[in-house]
């Protein structure tokens, strides 16, 4: 039995399974098939990085062992408190291969208060916030209250996007993870390790308010 309490129905997963809309892959799974077959294709862009999918799978593969390297294992939650930007989109990634529970529901009008109470009730164990992100950021840093947290194992300062420069081949605002060649660590695959959104309201539980990660839409990214 998964340790995840989510709304799911089985019946209308099976349905969905049944004809087609879902199958036996996550996310990664996806990513990867594109960069093995268009490596050079370009993927993801914002205002500062364009990567190709052979680049955003290696540095999904990266990510992932740093954060396997530091502790963290499937049903993990790993919170991001971050605008728009490829590394949002990287540590989804990381997150679908790993099985973590990828709680994206951290929004820009909150408070470091209301942050550090929503961490404590997921019980995060890994962080990703933008430097003065944040409405109290002027007043108050993240960074300098995350101390308390008794299951968080690793935290990234991830740096805002600058404007007026070119574009990059790396994401800029995680530099210290370096990009390599991809891991020999293994990724989910058992049907339970489902990486849900963390819907804020509830307590240490996965939500379905986002897409499951082994359900592959006939989206533009599959159709292709």
């Amino acid at each position: 039995m998964s340790a995840l309490l989510t709304l799911q129905d089985v019946a209308r997963a099976r349905q969905f399974y049944e004809h087609g809309y879902w199958g036996s892959g996550t996310l990664y799974d996806v990513l990867r098939r594109w960069a093995e077959q268009t490596p050079n294709r370009f993927a993801f862009r914002d205002s500062n990085t364009r990567l190709t999918y052979g680049a955003a799978l290696r540095w999904v593969d990266a990510l992932a062992q740093e954060l396997h390297d530091a502790g963290l294992r499937s049903g993990d939650r790993v919170s991001i408190w971050l605008p728009s930007r490829i590394e949002t989109a990287l540590i989804f990634f990381a997150c679908s291969r790993m099985g973590y529970v990828c709680n994206t529901s951290l929004h820009r009008d909150y408070t470091c208060n209301d942050i550090l109470a929503l961490l404590k009730r997921a019980g995060s164990a890994a962080f990703f916030g933008q430097a003065g992100y944040g409405a109290d950021a002027a007043q108050k840093s993240i960074f300098e209250t995350l101390e308390g947290l008794p299951r968080l194992k690793k935290v990234y300062r991830v740096e805002p996007l600058r404007s007026g420069i070119p574009e990059s081949e790396r994401p800029i605002g995680i530099g210290s993870i370096h990009d390599a060649s991809p891991s020999p660590i293994a990724h989910a695959s058992n049907p339970d390790r489902i990486v849900y959104r963390l819907h804020c309201i509830l307590r240490r539980v996965g939500a379905i308010g986002g897409i499951p990660s082994r359900a592959r839409y006939r989206s533009s990214m599959t159709a292709r």
